[in-house]
């Protein structure tokens, strides 16, 4: 056999892999539970409420009162404050309600997470819970059996 048919050979034989290895990463993400999805998407919300945490604790160490709404906390209406699989963010008397809506999956679209602010020591810690979302698809710091503060 030529130098030429071995090159030829090998550069089959690597082709093939790449293919099988492309393949291979395919079917693993096509077989990802929709739960991973899920808790990724409600992520988000956790991510984009940053502002919304920070707004309201200053407007607690300020008032000492939590804002009644995202006017009086001074952050743009509640439907003005989205992402990719976040519909909205509202302030209702100084919880921040996230709702999921958009690109979510469907086991989260309209549903929403509660991040409830606690005061103490002139602290304010954030709970987040939910009604609607069920524990597996929460991140960790959400779910009934961990302390999320």
């Amino acid at each position: 056999m030529s130098i030429l048919q071995q090159v030829k050979r090998r550069n089959v034989y690597l082709a093939a892999a790449v293919f099988l290895t492309v393949i291979g990463i395919i079917v693993a993400v096509s077989n990802m539970p929709a739960d991973s999805f899920s808790r990724a998407q409600v992520s988000e919300g956790l991510n984009i409420s940053g502002e919304a945490k920070a707004t309201v604790t200053e407007y607690y160490l300020e008032h000492n009162q939590f804002p009644s709404d995202n006017a009086s906390a001074g952050l743009p209406p509640a439907e003005d404050i989205q992402g990719k699989y976040v519909l909205s963010v509202r302030i209702n008397e100084g919880e921040i309600v996230i709702t999921y809506g958009n690109d979510a999956n469907s086991n989260i679209h309209g549903d929403t997470l509660i991040l409830r602010p606690e005061f103490s020591e002139r602290r304010v810690t954030w709970v987040c819970s939910s009604l609607d979302i069920v524990p597996k698809n929460l991140p960790s710091a959400c779910r009934p059996d961990h302390d999320n503060r």
